[in-house]
């Protein structure tokens, strides 16, 4: 195992949660500090990092002064970079600059082009075989908003290394940004009543594979994840599904067989009505929405991967790892409900949480209070997770945990996530990805 570790992370739940792992194995631990006031992290939250972490400082952001701050790591004695929860863009000055200092890095040790850049995603699982999402349009970014001129809103598009967004949003992040050189991108065609599946695995340097229960995520709202199931009901409680479970298990072992890569990686599909599953993306590292995971299956994901990167195999009690809860995560949001889901914005002044089962509940806070919130740019303010052994008594705890939590003054959406545990095709497993877009009006106000 490491002795030293540099951790590139500026959200401090996500940072807590990973330097709580390194104290279990012993790892020291490095970390970048903005410079700059952080009014999203209150000073009880700094303190209790600063009595387990060392910091370096920067001045604009990360991925900017990635060559000065991993000279310092080094200098300081770090032997591996884990990357946090950054986005593919921030994360490839840090991986590269890392292999060119022969640092380990943790979550994903490759630069593998097929794992970095969605459109060449695409390629790799056509030329294996693997259906794909169809493609409305592809070319030049410079070209997308004449071609966007006629779709819909919902479009989904995919710039290499930026993840994803919709026309409307790419134009102002153009404009916001003066000019972005040109990028390759590519918009998503049509599929009827889909379905979002992830499947999530994690591979040692001696080639074994462990592959995670599936995860649903198909209530979204403004391209971001409002409340997930895992594992799917779609696999779970429809016939054929177990059927349906194997497929996407297998196009998951395919698309990573022969690869050059050690680490953690999700894959995206799409599941259409007529049961066939359609490759979206891959994304390598740790998703800041695992917790999902790991109330499903007991694994502490952070812990692997730690290990994984440190050159060790994969557990054999992980390997014979069996799903025995139903975990479903709600995504507390500054929304307003009662005006269609628009962003909010304003003071957080207090949040309460109740006393309930541990170990069946996760509370995990993305902001702490005093702050102020502008639902724009971070809209998430918590994610909220529960478990049971079945689905049903999973739904009713995170039910009693909405109903009874505090968050104020600022308006957010958990009525309209009470409500869509209340809707009668939500309980029967059977929703898709356009379920929010259709029930948002009836989900305004509490069930």
């Amino acid at each position: 195992m490491f002795e030293k570790i540099f951790i590139v992370e500026d959200e401090i739940g996500a940072a807590h949660r990973i330097v709580r792992a390194c104290r279990k194995l012993g790892v020291e631990v490095l970390m970048t500090r903005s410079s700059a006031p952080n009014e999203s992290a209150p000073e009880s939250s700094t303190e209790s990092l600063e009595e387990s972490a060392s910091f370096i400082a920067f001045e604009s952001s990360p991925a900017e002064e990635a060559e000065r701050l991993l000279d310092v790591a080094l200098e300081r004695g770090a032997q591996a970079i884990h990357v946090g929860f950054l986005g593919l863009s921030q994360q490839i000055p840090f991986l590269q600059g890392a292999l060119s200092r022969s640092l380990h890095c943790v979550g994903a040790s490759t630069l593998n082009e097929s794992l970095r850049d969605r459109v060449e995603a695409r390629r790799r699982a056509a030329e294996l075989g693997i259906q794909t999402v169809p493609a409305l349009w592809s070319g030049p970014s410079v070209e997308v908003d004449a071609a966007a001129a006629e779709w819909s809103p919902q479009t989904l598009v995919h710039a290499r290394r930026a993840g994803e967004t919709s026309p409307a949003l790419l134009w102002q992040e153009r404009e916001a940004a003066g000019a972005l050189p040109p990028f390759e991108a590519l918009a998503d065609g049509w599929i009827d009543r889909p379905r979002h599946v992830e499947i999530t695995l994690l591979r040692d340097a001696g080639g074994s594979v462990l592959l995670l229960p599936e995860c649903e995520r198909s209530i979204r709202w403004r391209f971001g994840r409002v409340l997930d199931e895992c594992p799917s009901p779609a696999l779970q409680l429809r016939r054929g599904g177990e059927a349906k479970r194997e497929v996407l298990r297998e196009l998951a072992l395919r698309f990573v067989e022969g690869m050059d890569f050690v680490g953690i990686l999700s894959l995206r599909f799409l599941l259409d009505v007529r049961g066939q599953w359609h490759f979206c993306a891959a994304e390598p590292g740790l998703s800041p929405k695992h917790s999902l995971l790991e109330m499903a299956t007991g694994l502490d994901l952070i812990e692997l991967q730690l290990r994984i990167a440190a050159g060790e195999e994969i557990p054999e009690e992980s390997k014979k790892l069996t799903s025995n809860y139903h975990a479903v995560m709600a995504y507390l949001r500054a929304e307003d409900p009662d005006a269609g889901l628009r962003p909010t914005q304003g003071e957080i002044e207090s949040m309460r949480w109740p006393p309930l089962p541990q170990g069946r509940v996760r509370i995990e806070p993305w902001v702490l209070p005093p702050v102020f919130v502008d639902g724009n740019v971070q809209p998430c303010i918590a994610q909220l997770g529960a478990s049971g052994l079945v689905r049903h008594r999973a739904l009713l705890l995170l039910d009693r945990l909405l109903a009874t939590m505090q968050v104020r003054p600022l308006k957010h959406n958990a009525s309209c996530l009470r409500g869509i545990l209340a809707d009668e095709s939500f309980r029967a497993g059977q929703y898709d990805c356009a379920f929010l877009e259709r029930s948002v009006g009836a989900l305004a106000t509490d069930p």
